[in-house]
């Protein structure tokens, strides 16, 4: 299927498939590599967990200051 018809069947922006695809043919090796601790894709999402959790922190502090 062409990068069109992929993006309106999944709804998805053609853009974004054509950085995935960017993504998978420049990183696929690292599927096949064994012995490594961590991926960089552990480390970045480890890192966006952290984020996520001290904004949800933040926005349910705001909200019980602000709800009064």
């Amino acid at each position: 299927m062409t990068i069109q018809e992929l993006s309106s069947k999944f709804d998805v922006h053609s853009n974004q498939i054509s950085t995935w695809k960017s993504y998978v043919l420049t990183n696929a090796s690292v599927v096949f590599e064994s012995g490594k601790s961590k991926s960089k894709t552990d480390v970045d999402n480890e890192r966006l967990y952290k984020v996520i959790g001290q904004q949800k922190v933040e926005i349910d502090f705001l909200k019980m200051v602000f709800d009064k």
